[in-house]
């Protein structure tokens, strides 16, 4: 079994920005079926609570994605719209696995990440602008 997190704001769509959201659906992953464990709100970062004040994060040297690291530590897998290189670069050195969703929605991702027909974001495609943050 594989467990995968998906970014989304409204329980139905990958969100477009991943530490934005409001939450991850959780699905587990096994003998080619996708099926949603739970919706986890997104506590885990500074992001939720600009995103919930309508105002904008600033991200700064100290910027840690340590809380969504710890919230989601028993997926093995994020599949998101795009992010930025630091979150792929932190995901990937817990050893999560970050796949691109070619499609908005959660439940249609997910089957297909069961079948094994979702690619592997690389890293020059994390989303412009936030190079340096997320």
């Amino acid at each position: 079994m594989i467990r995968i997190a998906i970014p989304t704001d409204d329980e139905q769509n990958v969100a477009p920005h991943t530490g934005r959201c409001r939450g991850f659906a959780v699905y587990d992953l096994e003998e080619g079926k996708a099926v949603k464990v739970e919706f986890r709100p997104n506590l885990f970062t500074a992001h939720h609570l600009a995103h919930e004040s309508g105002g904008q994060h600033q991200h700064g040297h100290g910027h840690s994605h340590a809380g969504i690291l710890n919230g989601l530590s028993d997926c093995q897998a994020m599949i998101a719209v795009g992010m930025g290189r630091r979150l792929i670069d932190d995901l990937r050195a817990v050893g999560m696995r970050v796949f691109y969703a070619d499609e908005p929605g959660l439940q249609s991702v997910a089957q297909k990440a069961a079948a094994g027909e979702l690619k592997e974001i690389p890293l020059d495609a994390a989303c412009r602008g936030h190079q340096h943050g997320q």
